[in-house]
């Protein structure tokens, strides 16, 4: 049997997505903002890749660096939907990543539970490592007074991941009809990446434990995505990054 072609209505769609690809791309490059996002995306999809690539044989190691490449996997799936012109979709794509980086934050802290948690089909054993029981264990290590990964999980179930009243805005662009398919807008592309960013300078700092310091040119990229972060998060969300810090971490990961 011969294959059969293409629905036009699919190769159409096809095509209105490389047009919003390259517009996308198109005002990433002439706004500075947008550059910047794009830059700050590229070093946590290179971070993440260095620590899916370590050559590590412990069954402790290898499921975390498992986590690693659903890490990077995660991270580019959103940045492309997002470049397509796919919004709500890319932020569908948040709530694996956050959920997928606390999970590894987790585990590093915690090693002993990696076996436990590797035999999820037991019942009892998936219910320990529920998202919400993660995010609670996670803040009690952490001190925190405020569970903000909550309110960065429920934010996502309410305007991507469910299908909720308050996500209908994203569908279409602001004060038009709602698109089947892809549209580019620029506020849309603009908070898109921006929220991108959030999850994906989150998820890389989580495996980047699995990154290898012996190697000083993993060691100095490593250094240069903390650096940028903080940067970023100094630029975009005014959180203080003093140049003592900076120095600090360019002494400790060999930064020229």
């Amino acid at each position: 049997m011969s294959a059969l072609p293409l629905p036009p209505s699919i190769a159409h769609m096809g095509e209105e997505e490389d047009t919003m690809r390259d517009m996308a791309l198109s005002w990433i490059a002439q706004d500075v903002d947008l550059s910047i996002h794009m830059g700050m995306i590229t070093l946590c999809l290179d971070t993440a890749s260095r620590a899916a690539h370590q050559a590590i044989t412990t069954f402790d190691g290898r499921t975390l660096q498992l986590l690693a490449f659903r890490v990077f996997n995660s991270m580019a799936a959103s940045l492309r939907l997002t470049t397509h012109g796919y919004f709500q979709s890319a932020g569908m794509v948040w709530r694996d990543l956050y959920e997928t980086g606390w999970l590894v934050s987790y585990l590093h802290t915690y090693p002993e539970k990696i076996a436990i948690w590797s035999h999820e089909k037991d019942r009892k054993i998936r219910k320990e490592f529920e998202p919400h029981n993660i995010r609670k264990a996670l803040n009690a290590r952490d001190k925190f007074a405020h569970d903000h990964r909550s309110k960065i999980y429920w934010d996502l179930c309410g305007h991507a991941s469910h299908p909720s009243f308050a996500g209908l805005y994203l569908l279409g662009p602001p004060g038009q009809d709602p698109n089947c398919g892809a549209f580019m807008e620029m506020a849309a592309l603009s908070r898109t990446l921006e929220g991108l960013v959030e999850a994906c300078t989150i998820c890389a700092a989580n495996v980047s434990a699995l990154v290898d310091l012996a190697d000083d040119e993993s060691s100095s990229a490593l250094g240069r995505f903390y650096i940028a972060t903080n940067e970023w998060n100094a630029s975009f969300h005014g959180v203080p990054f003093p140049e003592e810090r900076r120095d600090e971490i360019r002494k400790a990961f060999g930064v020229e």
